[in-house]
């Protein structure tokens, strides 16, 4: 097991970085996400990603 301290990070190859960070924390689940707007139309969509509003991602 390889173990990373913060320079050694800093001093990766920058997309294998990207690719080692995205992945850290494992499978994502897959959120259906739905909206309806004031006339009844209706939209559905998939995302692999979802931050609250109130989160600060910073």
């Amino acid at each position: 097991m390889n173990i990373y301290n913060h320079s050694d990070l800093l001093n990766l190859e920058k997309y294998f970085r990207i690719n080692l960070i995205n992945t850290a924390s494992g499978i994502r689940t897959a959120h259906l996400i739905g909206t309806k707007d004031s006339i009844n139309t209706t939209n559905l969509a998939i995302f692999n990603s979802v931050i609250h509003i109130g989160a600060n991602p910073r």
